[in-house]
Order: C-alpha cells, then structure tokens, then sequence
C-alpha cells in the first residue's frame, strides 16, 4: 500500500505546472474535459479587474465553479449557463460573497 502511495506521489510531482497562484499538480488521466466543447472567453477580475483568458467547458451543462485570478489569486465564482442544444449562452463572474 504504501508503495502505490509513493508511485502515485512520484507521478504528481513530476508534472508540475503553475496556475499563476502557486505550483500546482496534475495527472496524467483526463477529468472528463471534452476539448472540442472548451469556448475561450475574456474575462475581468471581480476584485482587481485584470483581465485574462477563461476557458469554459459547455459539455458539463449548466453548472458553477471557481477559479483564482491569475494577478491577485482572489476566488472567483465563475456560472456557466448552457443551451438545450449545448451551445454556451452566458458566464458570469463573481466575487467570492455575492450570491448568484
């Protein structure tokens, strides 16, 4: 067991990526991302109004998530709302206490 551990902890470490607020790991499997599915928007920071590139995934539907500014790494609550024929209508950004 606690070698499958150490292999597993070998595997994330050696694929360090940064995400702007910090290194970060991934792993090699796939979480489901369809890549034809992924809209690029440009988007602004609620807190300090940097703007940057979000890529929205419209084949998981409607749904919220969050991700951090890539300037000042506060968290953003990102809303995607998706049409019946899966076309991306809309994704609002907000801040951390505002309610959607």
């Amino acid at each position: 067991m606690a070698l499958m551990f150490m292999d597993a902890l070998k595997s994330l470490v050696a694929n360090p990526i940064n995400m702007g607020c910090g290194w970060r790991t991934r792993t090699s499997r796939s979480i489901g991302v369809h890549e034809e599915m992924l809209s690029s928007r440009d988007v602004s920071c609620p807190y300090c109004n940097t703007e940057f590139e979000l890529l929205v995934d419209a084949s998981q539907g409607n749904h919220a998530t969050w991700e951090d500014c890539p300037r000042c790494c506060s968290p953003i609550q990102v809303h995607v709302s998706v049409s019946p024929q899966g076309e991306l209508d809309s994704v609002v950004l907000g801040r951390d206490d505002d309610v959607f």
